[in-house]
């Protein structure tokens, strides 16, 4: 490794720290939560919004610019075919509950930036453009040609990214800065399923939480006729707070929140509330009996209720989260998110869980499904990759990473030659006061500038 030009890469990248901030927190501030789709806004404005600033901001380091109908964006040291591809994301899940900080008024503290949004995937987003401006500003002479496409439906279905693909070639190699060192190179598949439960659960009036599918719930309330409740054992009652109000009783509580992904469903609101009255025996008959069904899915993360417990050796266990809890027409209906191994598919655990919730009064819907991805490990890019940021990793002091497989999922499922590659830098994505470490991002960008640059020398794109 030349590591008089990694000096000159990392000072240069280290004096755009303020100027990274501002960027970063220019996108945090714009609330791009995917809306109904418009004529002119196949995702909403706000998400459009998003796009058009990064694109500005693209524009304004001296980048090509390009926009795809509204949905996608690139930004490339010049124009023409993309060697390779970066992909990041724009839009953001809800903000949900239990920020101690606003969600998009970003605020700067102590080296982090506080935000939705933040690590997922804006920082991410600016930090790729700024290794491609590193590029340009230090006048580093590449054959290959480096594109950053900036995509608005990451987070419910990559849409955007399909539509492109479906009109254009993708790059020869794809990088999506989404998730860990070293190098990702395979994901679970995607299952969202709808239970609805047949018949109406007497006695409940309300049923509401979660913000999207895709995270653990932080808040649920149940309101009940108040006829219904044990009214003396709700003392018993140790992390639920109830209120009357007509002849009804709400019950609520909050949870962790956080990536639907992240591990076990102890910090599920769901979970809490309704272990907790039951427990405490608030109700009796046939609402015990209906509840405690909704508790078995929802305290559930391997799929065991629902007869879909898996796993393969690569990809390991299915995971399963139960995400949003509603009543639909006097019914309640769970919306889960399921993350399957690479050895199965999405039809024939859907089968499963349809016949299995039958059994247990629910009907089922299938909302969404994706493949699992898979690339070579072996692939020289994989083992350039993974040596360049283990060479750097040890030269900054950051710890030595392997390659690996992901539970989540990201836009690198969608190509032939696609890892997930860095720069997780922050926490809390999908839950309440999600932030980036700003000196993990100048990291990533300074891994990323070294790592185009190996990919040239190698000559083998």
């Amino acid at each position: 490794m030349n590591f008089e030009l990694l000096n000159r890469i990392s000072g240069y990248v280290s004096s755009q720290k303020d100027a990274l901030i501002k960027g970063i927190s220019g996108l945090i501030a714009i609330p791009s939560i995917q809306q109904e789709p418009t004529a002119d806004f196949p995702f909403g404005k706000p998400c459009f919004e998003a796009l058009e600033k990064a694109l500005s901001l693209a524009k304004d380091m001296g980048l090509y610019t390009e926009m795809y109908e509204n949905v996608l964006g690139r930004a490339s040291l010049r124009p023409g075919k993309a060697d390779i591809g970066i992909w990041v994301h724009a839009d953001v899940v809800p903000a949900g509950n239990g920020w101690e900080k606003p969600p998009f008024e970003p605020i700067y503290s102590e080296g982090k930036l506080y935000g939705r949004g933040a690590t997922d995937n804006k920082a991410q987003l600016v930090g790729a453009l700024y290794a491609l401006l590193c590029i340009k500003a230090l006048d580093i002479e590449l054959g290959l040609n480096a594109a950053v496409f900036i995509g608005t439906n990451e987070e419910n279905g990559m849409e955007d990214v399909k539509h492109w693909l479906a009109g254009n070639d993708e790059p020869a190699l794809s990088l999506v800065p989404d998730a860990a060192y070293s190098v990702g190179y395979a994901e679970k598949g995607l299952l969202w399923v709808l239970l609805r439960m047949r018949h109406p659960i007497e006695g409940i009036t309300g049923l509401c939480g979660g913000s999207a599918i895709n995270a653990f719930p932080d808040k649920l309330e149940l309101t009940v006729e108040r006829s219904c409740v044990n009214e003396t054992a709700l003392e018993r009652l140790h992390n639920t707070a109830y209120t009357f109000c007509e002849g009804l009783v709400t019950l609520t509580a909050s949870g962790t929140g956080g990536h639907s992904t992240s591990g076990e469903s102890t910090g599920s609101a769901f979970v809490i509330l309704l272990k907790d009255v039951l427990e405490a025996a608030l109700f009796s008959g046939d609402l015990v009996q209906k509840l405690k069904l909704i508790y078995e899915i929802c305290t559930d993360v391997t799929g065991v209720p629902l007869g879909i417990a898996c796993e393969d050796e690569l990809t390991g266990k299915l995971h399963l989260a139960a995400t949003m809890l509603r009543l639909e027409g006097g019914r309640p209906a769970i919306s889960i998110d399921i993350r399957f191994p690479l050895s199965e598919n999405a039809e024939s655990l859907f089968e499963i869980i349809r016949e299995t919730s039958r059994n247990s009064g629910f009907d089922a819907t299938m909302l969404y499904s994706r493949a699992p991805g898979y690339s070579d490990p072996n692939a020289h890019w994989a083992n350039l990759l993974d040596q360049t940021y283990n060479e750097l990793a040890e030269y900054f002091s950051y710890p030595p990473r392997k390659k690996y497989t992901l539970s989540g999922s990201t836009y690198a499922c969608l190509f032939k030659n696609g890892y997930s590659f860095g720069m997780n830098a922050g926490a809390n994505a999908h839950g309440a006061n999600e932030y980036v470490n700003i000196d993990k991002i100048l990291f990533g960008i300074t891994v990323y500038v070294m790592s185009l640059i190996m990919l040239d020398e190698s000559g083998n794109l």
